[in-house]
């Protein structure tokens, strides 16, 4: 659409630094500061410089994604307490937008529209009951684990039990991770210390740089960290034109062993793996303590019924069942969906552009912790998500008002999208492979000539 809408003005009237409080910038402009050592950005119509402010960032270096860029729904979407996050920016400010660049694309006003409505109507409160309620839940399914195991001796039915208490538990994590519950940085912070390490054993500040990033910039090459999990997959044509070429002798094959790399090793191994590294590299009490606590009330669920390798094997039995639902969980919503190079799209775009919802329903809702409303979720991370079934309604008419899709499947279709696109994605890479083989033919060819000709 080529309709444009004004923007609200700013007030000339400023604090800030440099050139001044009535300098004014072009969007052209600002654009030109898109380095790592000259980042400029705009939020609500005012221009900051953030080159030197990444490394105090709070949220990383994340911040330089949208270097040179309109920052405004980022810094909406990750910041749960809004009038705190402003204090920073103060000492960043150096001048505003130019009122002929004030004017929007209708599906950036539109979305922006449609967060005030939501925020004055209260769709960012929580409801706490929901919140206690999913804790109770995910302590008495231990509670009952433990039993079943005492009075059954059922390894499977135990674990499986435990899986489900542990995934449940990785929803929560992820409420606070977002902090989509409190109204408080520092209390969702503490929340998901405890929650992820007490209940999970994994570091917060792991759980965040990743997961911040993905979020920043979804399904965008070298920017979206869960779509880079080479040299084990590759997820999009797009990779196999960069360095990740490397990567060939196995890919044309990745569609076949998926099903016994990718599900059942995770958060079995890969997850671990990476936990370790980071809190080896960074040594973050809080993430240290929590980790290893988390590991002492597994072993005092079982004292007295087992120890040793045998409560090695339950707890790796656990992760391995948990590892499956929560692969599939998560690649349900964005591996299906189109892979891109980083370049400037507006906020409501590119988040519809990388991802699908899954239809909703008391099962699907309780089974994907309602991350089956990974659009609204992308949209809105620090929305309750209990909301979002409501909230959903209104996204679909702002996608279908804008002209962008708006995708949805079935539980089991959108798994099916999944295999799919890992196999389509296989076929190129063996169709390079081949490229390959017939290139070094020819070269053999060529130079089996040159040696007769001599």
């Amino acid at each position: 659409m080529t309709v444009e809408v004004s923007a609200p003005a700013v007030p000339v009237e400023m604090e800030g630094k440099g050139s001044g409080p009535t300098t004014v910038y072009t969007r052209e402009e600002v654009a030109q500061h898109g380095t790592y050592e000259d980042a400029w950005l705009i939020i609500d119509n005012l221009v900051y410089d953030v080159s030197k402010f990444s490394e105090r960032h709070p949220g990383g270096k994340v911040i330089l994604y949208y270097r040179g860029q309109d920052a405004t729904e980022p810094f909406n979407a990750f910041h749960c307490d809004l009038a705190s996050s402003r204090k920073y920016l103060k000492p960043l400010l150096i001048g505003r937008v130019a009122e002929a660049d004030m004017k929007l694309d209708p599906r950036v006003s539109g979305f922006r529209k449609l967060r005030e409505e939501l925020v004055e109507e209260g769709f960012f409160k929580p409801n706490y009951f929901f919140y206690i309620g999913h804790l109770v839940s995910i302590l008495l399914m231990e509670y009952l684990a433990v039993q079943c195991f005492n009075y059954t001796g059922s390894w499977i039915l135990t674990a499986t039990i435990l899986a489900t208490a542990q995934q449940q538990a990785g929803w929560l994590q992820h409420d606070f991770g977002h902090a989509s519950v409190f109204r408080s940085a520092v209390a969702n912070q503490w929340a998901h210390y405890l929650t992820i390490g007490l209940l999970k054993g994994a570091s917060s500040w792991w759980w965040k740089a990743k997961h911040t990033r993905h979020h920043a910039k979804t399904n965008v090459v070298t920017r979206d960290p869960d779509m880079h999990v080479e040299p084990f997959f590759s997820f999009s044509e797009l990779m196999a034109k960069t360095r990740f070429s490397k990567y060939l002798p196995t890919l044309h094959l990745q569609d076949k062993y998926w099903y016994f790399v990718g599900p059942p090793m995770t958060t079995t191994v890969l997850f671990v793996y990476q936990n370790m590294c980071w809190m080896a590299r960074y040594a973050v009490l809080e993430d240290m303590a929590l980790t290893l606590l988390c590991y002492i009330r597994f072993e005092y669920m079982f004292h007295g019924t087992l120890s040793g390798w045998s409560l090695v094997g339950m707890y790796l039995l656990t992760r391995f069942i948990e590892s499956h639902w929560f692969t599939w969980v998560t690649s349900m919503s964005h591996l299906p969906m189109e892979i891109i190079r980083d370049q400037s799209i507006d906020w409501f775009t590119i988040q519809l552009q990388g991802t699908q919802n899954v239809e909703g329903g008391y099962f699907n809702n309780w089974f994907t912790g309602h991350l089956n409303y990974q659009i609204e979720h992308h949209l809105f991370p620090t929305m309750p998500r209990h909301h979002y079934p409501e909230v959903s309604k209104r996204v679909r008419a702002l996608a279908k008002e804008t002209g962008i899709e708006y995708r949805e499947r079935g539980l089991w279709q959108s798994f099916e999208d999944v295999m799919a696109k890992l196999s389509t994605v296989a076929k190129y890479y063996t169709e390079i492979k081949e490229e390959e083989k017939l290139k070094k033919v020819n070269a053999k060819k060529v130079n089996a000539d040159k040696v007769k000709a001599q």
